[in-house]
């Protein structure tokens, strides 16, 4: 989209929200994170798929999403939006808002604000299974036990989390905003028992979180164990692999 088109949008926008232009809200779309929680490594990319979720038993037409992010900038850095959706929006990304809030002036403080705005000829369709908007892109910076990717419903003076309704103009039609939950590790390689080396205790470790191809670790896998080694969500013989060739100590 041009950035004369954007503009326009947000200069509309903002008179909606400021100067009482919108009709009254109607909880008919939710957002959600799915999956919503996620256990990851240091350095490790992180995809967080968003949703909208019709709640009305059909298929709810969108005409454009706003949408504030806020996350812990020092576990989390943003890297930008994946458009792999089924719908083919109009605008997908985080657009140019220094004429408001400008959240986008810089992502260092934990917040952006993004953009889907639907073809003037085909509005978004958001189903009762759910629509995926995008995908967002986040590298893991630092351990911990939790940290959250939050949708807020303000930001700034502007900026407002909004899904505007694709058959009544300045309808928003928001309805719960969804949280992601993350625990980061720091997972430095093989040395599972971080004893190290890298040994038959480590595979003692593997080996009880092995569940083969395409299938999560086991139940009895140690809490924090970081079995994953290839990051595809299960431990196979791929993890095994990688594991065997770091292996320093067979006594």
């Amino acid at each position: 989209m041009s950035k004369p088109l954007r503009h326009w949008y947000r200069a509309v926008l903002v008179g909606c929200v400021l100067f009482g232009g919108a009709h009254g809200g109607q909880a008919n779309i939710n957002l959600e994170w799915r999956p919503a929680v996620y256990t990851v490594n240091v350095g490790d990319v992180v995809d967080l798929p968003l949703y909208a979720i019709s709640t009305s038993g059909v298929d709810h037409p969108i005409a454009a999403i706003d949408l504030i992010l806020d996350w812990g900038p020092a576990h989390l850095r943003l890297e930008g939006v994946i458009n792999n959706g089924p719908y083919d929006w109009l605008s997908s990304e985080f657009p140019d808002d220094s004429p408001a809030d400008g959240l986008n002036n810089t992502w260092l403080d934990g917040d952006a604000y993004y953009l889907a705005l639907a073809r003037w000829d085909a509005p978004a369709l958001a189903p009762p299974e759910g629509l995926r908007v995008a995908t967002f892109r986040f590298t893991a910076l630092a351990e911990t036990s939790t940290t959250e990717v939050t949708i807020p419903e303000t930001a700034g003076d502007y900026t407002r989390t909004v899904v505007w309704d694709g058959e009544i103009a300045g309808l928003n039609i928001l309805g719960a905003r969804g949280t992601a939950m993350l625990t980061i590790r720091d997972c430095p390689g093989c040395d599972f028992d971080e004893d190290g080396d890298v040994d038959l205790g480590d595979f003692a470790v593997l080996q009880s979180c092995f569940g083969g191809n395409d299938a999560p670790p086991t139940s009895v896998c140690p809490v924090g164990a970081c079995s994953d080694l290839d990051g595809d969500e299960d431990s196979d013989l791929v993890d095994y692999a990688i594991f065997h060739k770091s292996l320093t100590d067979p006594s």
